[in-house]
């Protein structure tokens, strides 16, 4: 399932990932990489005038484009509007939506790696876990032999 198939009703969450995701699709063109990637560097500050420049409306005070930038309401107004227009090309929306899927893989990883220390380092100290309907309860070992043991062996490799 694409990304786009649930479009627009996704998660403010989903909505960041899916812009970032689409900002650097759009940094990565060839147009001028160099200076798309300082984009995602810049303020919204230092945008507005940028910006301003590019729409060709000198009447349009830079103030104003920038609280526009600030605000997260109309910021999450302009993104959508312009996931509309990138959804609109077939083969840019794909591309998108297959980095998408890739990052959120790539995420459930990440999220799964950083648990991992910390799941150990419970798992060593376990001594015993009653969850029942009267009683719940873990209770914990100094070390646990067999855990400990076990990342020990992987940290040293076999026959070390």
């Amino acid at each position: 399932m694409s990304i786009w198939d649930t479009y627009p009703d996704v998660s403010d969450e989903e909505l960041r990932d899916l812009v970032a995701v689409t900002a650097q699709m759009l940094m990565d063109a060839p147009t001028d990489a160099e200076t798309n990637a300082e984009l995602l560097k810049q303020s919204p500050r230092s945008l507005a005038p940028q910006l301003v420049a590019m729409l060709g409306e000198p009447a349009l005070p830079v103030a104003d484009l920038q609280r526009l930038l600030e605000d997260e309401d109309t910021g999450a107004l302009i993104c959508r509007f312009v996931l509309d227009e990138v959804r609109a090309v077939p083969e840019l929306a794909d591309r998108v939506a297959a980095a998408y899927a890739a990052r959120q893989s790539r995420m459930a990883v990440t999220e799964s790696l950083l648990l991992v220390g910390a799941l150990v380092i419970l798992a060593i100290k376990i001594k015993e876990i009653k969850w029942g309907d009267k009683e719940k309860s873990i209770k914990f070992y100094q070390a646990g032999s067999q855990v400990r043991d076990f990342i020990i062996g992987l940290v040293k490799g076999p026959g070390l």
